[in-house]
């Protein structure tokens, strides 16, 4: 009878655990179906990339969509990267980015196509993204180019009817020669959108960031602009803080060492002092101090942040300089193949040689 009775009471007094255990299960069964079906609702952003691609100029656009433009922001797009084949692809700074479809097996369903800069984007794997930009366009889609991307995008025929920004108009007109009428069209700007097309140079990645999240209405445009104004102008409001804080501990020790100096005064005249007057005096002092090493401050890291992006400028132009050799060197190796073809090798000069 113990046993039963117990097996009873046991019973009746689990039965409404057991109920609030089933409704969990089903309320989390639910919350993953949604999780499930709102991950299958967002749409992909595709990133192509060939080898030796700029590494940081998709970067800030990728967080922006894998994250949110900012820290618990809705997330409406997949980033997902496209190359030529499914093998690893390396960037110009050493990183190994394994696709996840190639030209063969990307979907034709996405929201935007982004080509991101490098130094191949006169190669012939470059070649084949001519059928990818044109079917996106004609279906509609988002395409971003930036650096070299944008001058391939000139040099097929994809900036004539737009607006558009490149590594300058000089570089440009080099780069994509005849096929690129629009010279009326282009503009001395970071990065330039304009119909369904985003624009922009090799040091314009965070204005390239934000005319596409505005274009893809990733969030609202006064976030997307908090994001860019976090990112562009970050270093320099991060050091005005501790510029600040750092001027505030140094007015306090001021204060202190003067009330010290002349404590033996204030002692004696302790009944004549009017505090009032003292505080309006600190605090007026204090916000003066306050902005003289503020605006010296914004000065120094202004001049700072511009050096640094005159270095970024420079390096820039060096991997211009260095895609020019590795293009050089690639005509040259291909003359040399063809010659040993031919069975040539050593009976025409390189510099003879003009039929490529």
């Amino acid at each position: 009878m113990l046993c039963k009775g117990s097996h009873i009471s046991f019973f009746v007094f689990s039965y409404p655990q057991i109920v609030d255990f089933l409704s969990i299960g089903v309320t989390l069964s639910a919350d993953i179906k949604n999780i499930l079906n709102t991950n299958l609702m967002k749409q992909e952003v595709l990133f192509l990339l060939l080898n030796e691609y700029a590494d940081w100029e998709g970067a800030f656009l990728a967080i922006s969509l894998n994250t949110g433009v900012i820290p618990g922001s809705e997330v409406k797009y997949i980033p997902k990267v496209v190359a030529p084949t499914l093998d690893v692809v390396r960037s110009v700074g050493g990183f190994r980015t394994l696709p996840d479809y190639s030209f063969q097996t990307m979907p034709a369903d996405y929201a935007a196509l982004v080509l991101v800069g490098g130094m191949h984007w006169q190669s012939p794997e470059a070649e084949q993204v001519v059928p990818i930009v044109q079917d996106a366009l004609q279906r509609g889609k988002i395409v971003g180019a930036i650096c070299n991307a944008s001058a391939f995008m000139g040099a097929h025929g994809f900036l004539n009817d737009v607006k558009h920004t490149s590594n300058t108009l000089p570089y440009l007109k080099q780069f994509a020669g005849s096929a690129y009428t629009n010279e009326a069209g282009y503009q001395e700007k970071q990065a330039v959108s304009d119909k369904n097309i985003v624009t922009a140079n090799g040091t314009g990645h965070l204005e390239f960031t934000r005319e596409l999240l505005l274009l893809l209405h990733a969030d609202t445009p006064e976030k997307i602009d908090a994001a860019y104004d976090y990112y562009k102008n970050d270093y320099i409001s991060y050091h005005l803080i501790w510029t600040a804080i750092a001027s505030t501990f140094a007015y306090i020790l001021i204060v202190g060492l003067f009330v010290f100096c002349r404590m033996e005064y204030y002692i004696n005249h302790l009944q004549q002092i009017k505090v009032m007057s003292v505080a309006v005096w600190l605090i007026g002092g204090y916000i003066g101090f306050l902005i003289l090493f503020e605006v010296v401050g914004f000065c120094i890291y202004r001049k700072r942040y511009k050096k640094a992006q005159k270095y970024l400028e420079e390096y820039c132009r060096e991997l211009k300089e260095l895609e020019k050799i590795y293009n050089n060197e690639h005509l040259r190796q291909t003359k040399a193949t063809i010659l040993r073809s031919l069975n040539l090798e050593g009976t025409v000069p390189n510099d003879k040689f003009t039929g490529i």
